[in-house]
């Protein structure tokens, strides 16, 4: 019996598997490692972030630019080595806002694969907001209401019902694209911040369905919105 045991917690030790989710954001870069047994449970056991920037200077050129794509390559390259290092079976990596919308996407993504070894799939806007929406509400109470996720380029919402997607949207209106299209002094005068809201509900204005009642809940992601909550 003791025998069994231990060949069965060695065949499950054998069978784990880590994987790695790479978030390449407009504003940040995230790393996280998934330890899990297929079909059963999942622990996150690592966790890297790194400022970039990458969705600096986008709004004005429509390009990524040159510093800010070799700070974002000198990244993954660090994330491959950690995953070499880490033993790591698989890499999902993923970028958002600020790569789909650069007309030059498709060389940093080329130089990245090429000098990393990592291959980027670029999120839809659609994507993005639905696994926003997965993470709500497989970590919230969230029943019917709203999951906003402000990014650094861009800030996603999406409409729940009944636990369930329904319309959803994404918007150029991240933190740090607003910031730099909108609010070029610092800080910035009363002026500017009446534009930016102008703006802002000139953006919301055609979604009619975001509305959030009271008996509604609100959920909010991002890196921008935890720092608010503070």
């Amino acid at each position: 019996m003791l025998k069994s045991l231990v060949e069965r917690q060695t065949s499950t030790q054998t069978d784990l598997q880590r994987t790695a989710i790479i978030d390449v954001g407009s504003n940040s870069f995230r790393l996280i490692v998934m330890t899990y047994l297929r079909g059963y449970h999942f622990q996150l056991t690592d966790e890297v972030r790194e400022s970039v920037r990458l969705v600096h200077g986008l709004g004005a050129t429509g390009r990524l630019s040159r510093e800010a794509m070799a700070h974002a390559v000198e990244v993954m390259r660090l994330y491959a080595a950690f995953c070499r290092a880490s033993g790591i079976d698989d890499i999902i990596a993923v970028a958002t806002s600020a790569v789909r919308e650069a007309s030059n996407r498709a060389e940093f993504l080329s130089r990245v694969q090429r000098e990393t070894g990592i291959q980027v799939r670029v999120l839809s806007g659609t994507e993005e907001a639905y696994y926003g929406y997965l993470a709500a509400v497989n970590s919230t109470t969230l029943r019917d209401g709203f999951v906003l996720d402000l990014g650094g380029g861009s800030l996603e919402i999406t409409r729940v019902a009944d636990r369930l997607p329904h319309e959803s949207v994404s918007l150029t209106l991240g933190a740090v694209r607003a910031t730099e299209d909108w609010l070029p002094n610092i800080p910035p005068s009363k002026e500017q911040v009446t534009r930016l809201r102008k703006h802002i509900r000139e953006q919301l204005a055609p979604l009619t369905w975001f509305k959030v009642e009271s008996n509604q809940q609100l959920v909010a992601q991002g890196g921008s919105l935890r720092n608010l909550a503070r």
